[in-house]
């Protein structure tokens, strides 16, 4: 992985691939270091149809993304957010809130 991932290598392949980062890193190394990748439900990256992720999975998520443009946007939908989409545009604000709702900022 080393000679991939080192030394700028990775910045490299990355603008070489042409995708994000995570996606690069699961190109190499099931791609080209031909070591397969085990699936997990529980990673989410913002080239997924955020809008229709399953809102009563969120808790147990690792990570979620999101992508926003002047054209369209990639968030998570919640039924019952604390922000409005101009104040939260992301959707991860509402999304702690849910979560964490006694934090000072969701109160």
């Amino acid at each position: 992985m080393a000679p991939l991932a080192s030394g700028g290598q990775f910045t490299n392949l990355c603008s070489r691939v042409r995708l994000p980062d995570d996606v690069s890193m699961g190109f190499a190394i099931d791609g080209l270091l031909k070591v397969p990748l085990t699936r997990l439900d529980v990673f989410n990256s913002h080239l997924q149809g955020l809008s229709r992720f399953d809102e009563s999975k969120l808790p147990k998520q690792v990570t979620l993304s999101y992508y926003l443009s002047a054209t369209r946007n990639n968030t998570i939908t919640l039924h019952h957010a604390a922000f409005t989409k101009e104040q939260d545009p992301t959707r991860l604000k509402s999304l702690h809130c849910w979560l964490f709702p006694r934090t000072s900022k969701c109160s």
